[in-house]
C-alpha cells in the first residue's frame, strides 16, 4: 500500500478497534439485587422472560464486538478493518431486530420499560445507517480511518443510550418488579441490571 507503512497502518487499525474491546467489554457489570422477590404478571411477557431475552441480545452483542475487535488485534489490515466495521454494523442491526421483538414486560410500568426500549433501538438503527454511510464513502487509507472513528463515536453513542435504558427501566421499576426480573434472569449474570 503506496504512502502508509504496514506498521503505521497496524497502529492505525488498532487504534480504530480498540473502542470496540473497551464498549464491548462496559457494556457487563455487576447484577445483584433484592433475592426472592416476586415477577407480577399483569401485561404481555413474563418479566423473567423479557429480562432474559433482553440480556441475551445484550450479551450476544457485546461478545460479538469482543471478537470483531480481536480478529483485527490478531490480523491488522486495511481488508480487516473494513469487514470489522461492517461486523459491527451488522452486529449492531442484529441488536435492534432483538430489542424490537422483546414486546412489553408483565408489570405495572411495562409500557415504559416498552418505549424506553423502542429509544434504544431507534439509537441503534441511527449509528448503524452512519456506519453505514461512513463504509460505503470510505476511500484509501484516510477514508477507512474516518470510517473507523465513525464507528467509535456510534459505539459510544450507543453505549449511552444502553446506559440511559437501565436508568429508566430503574426510574419506571417502581415496584421492584423489573429488578427482581433481572436478578431472577439466568441470561443477566453479569449484565447490569435497573439501578447500576
Amino acid at each position: 500500500m503506496r504512502g502508509v507503512s504496514r506498521p503505521r497502518l497496524a497502529a492505525a487499525c488498532l487504534a480504530a478497534v480498540a473502542c470496540f474491546v473497551v464498549l464491548a467489554a462496559g457494556c457487563g457489570g455487576g447484577g445483584g439485587g433484592s433475592e426472592g422477590a416476586g415477577t407480577t404478571t399483569t401485561g404481555e411477557k413474563p418479566v423473567v422472560e423479557w429480562a432474559n431475552g433482553f440480556c441475551t441480545a445484550v450479551t450476544s452483542w457485546k461478545d460479538q464486538l469482543t471478537k470483531i475487535g480481536q480478529d483485527v488485534v490478531d490480523s491488522p489490515s486495511k481488508d480487516t478493518l473494513q469487514q470489522a466495521v461492517s461486523d459491527v454494523k451488522d452486529a449492531n442491526q442484529t441488536l435492534s431486530d432483538d430489542l424490537k421483538d422483546l414486546g412489553k414486560p408483565d408489570t405495572e410500568s411495562g409500557q415504559k420499560v416498552r418505549d424506553s426500549v423502542d429509544d434504544l433501538s431507534n439509537t441503534i438503527d441511527t449509528e448503524s445507517q452512519k456506519i453505514d454511510d461512513a463504509v460505503n464513502n470510505a476511500s484509501g487509507v484516510s477514508g477507512l480511518l474516518s470510517a473507523g472513528a465513525t464507528v467509535s463515536s456510534s459505539l459510544s453513542a450507543m453505549y449511552a443510550a444502553l446506559s440511559n435504558t437501565f436508568k429508566a427501566l430503574d426510574n419506571a421499576d417502581v415496584k421492584g418488579e423489573m429488578q427482581a426480573g433481572f436478578d431472577q434472569a439466568s441470561s443477566c449474570n453479569g449484565v447490569a441490571g435497573p439501578g447500576s
